[in-house]
């Protein structure tokens, strides 16, 4: 869940989740309970809707917080999505040549070392800067994207909890 301080939760009902592979490139996945991110998938996270904030109200913070199932080491990003998706995406949409749906934009706005041996396994990334520009009209809210950080060798595939997995 994403949460603005002071508490701000965004409902679960607003979210869409899914993961996407090359390995399945027609394959939508929009209630498994698992998301996963390696060199052959990605996955995918939004809101339908932003909560209210009063309009004196100064975003100092804003985290996105995922549930590592993983088992494996990797490091993970977090990516603005850049064009608009629904929850029937697919892989082969994302790279169409015409029109493509759920673009991730090529800025990292942050990462994390997913440690599958940690006690851990909650996982937060900083999206403050888009949450603030969501907010200010400034960049439309087709969500969040979590892939492998360039340049860094995976070790197998990452996993997380998704909004219909009962372990979130």
């Amino acid at each position: 869940p994403i949460t603005i301080d002071p508490t701000v939760s965004v409902s679960t009902s607003s979210i869409t989740d899914l993961d996407l592979s090359s390995a399945s490139p027609d394959r939508s996945s929009p209630s498994d309970t698992t998301m996963y991110v390696s060199s052959t998938w990605r996955s995918y996270w939004k809101t339908s809707s932003l909560p209210t904030l009063p309009t004196s109200a100064y975003i100092s913070s804003a985290y996105i917080s995922l549930y590592s199932t993983s088992s494996t080491t990797n490091y993970v990003g977090v990516f603005q999505v850049s064009s608009s998706w629904d929850s029937a995406l697919t892989w082969n949409q994302t790279i169409a040549d015409t029109s493509p749906k759920g673009v991730l934009s090529s800025t990292l706005l942050d990462y994390n070392y997913i440690d599958g041996s940690s006690t851990d396994k909650r996982y937060s990334f900083d999206i403050t800067s888009l949450v603030k520009s969501w907010y200010a009209g400034t960049a439309s809210n087709y969500g969040v994207g979590f892939r492998i950080v360039d340049d860094t060798t995976p070790s197998g595939i990452a996993s997380f909890a998704t909004n219909d997995s009962t372990t979130v």
